[in-house]
């Protein structure tokens, strides 16, 4: 949602981004913090048949913000758009936040592994949210087009159990140069 000169009367919580220059937009990851996505993750081979066998090319233009904690939450998951599965029971989750750059024509990834259940929020310029039948381009299937102000109203992943999260192979395209939200809720306790 984008808004300009209003007033929040009230909210639990409300996350404000504020776009004050969008020439060289690529600077931000020149902001403290900020790391190729690459140089973040742990070395390690592929997991067939878990991670896919492939692993994340390093040399990716991917860039990720630190990441905050915004707040703790309670709800049952089951309960988000797009479940299947009978309901488990409110579970408590920590939310947290970080934003991502990638340029024009980036694909970020082909993978279907996270410990957390996540929606995405366009910051600036175009991009797409993808699922993928396997770790392969050719098996794209699902292609949401993301604008700025755009958030994801169903989260990719599918909650099997408490804890337990099953996403398809998917990915992030930046069409252009953008910036998107990652809003990440993990469970605790």
């Amino acid at each position: 949602m984008i808004l300009r000169e209003v007033d929040i009367a009230s909210a639990e919580s409300v996350i404000l981004l504020e776009l004050r220059d969008m020439t060289n937009l690529g600077d931000i990851v020149l902001e403290k913090g900020w790391a190729l996505y690459g140089t973040l993750i742990p070395d390690r081979p592929a997991q067939p048949g878990r991670t896919g066998s492939k692993p994340f090319p390093r040399n990716t233009p991917l860039w990720r913000s630190p990441q905050d904690d915004i707040g703790a939450v309670a709800f049952d998951p089951t309960t988000l758009p797009g479940q299947k599965s009978p309901p488990q029971g409110v579970a408590n989750f920590q939310v947290k936040v970080n934003l991502w750059f990638a340029p024009a024509n980036t694909n970020c990834f082909i993978h279907n592994q996270h410990d957390f259940i996540e929606i995405h929020s366009q910051i600036t310029g175009h991009g797409r949210m993808q699922k993928f039948r396997a770790q392969d381009y050719s098996t794209l299937y699902h292609d949401e087009l993301m604008s700025p102000g755009y958030t994801t109203a169903v989260p990719f992943c599918d909650v099997a159990g408490p804890g337990r999260y099953v996403y398809p192979w998917h990915q992030y395209y930046a069409d252009d140069d953008c910036i998107w939200m990652a809003v990440e809720y993990h469970p605790t306790g």
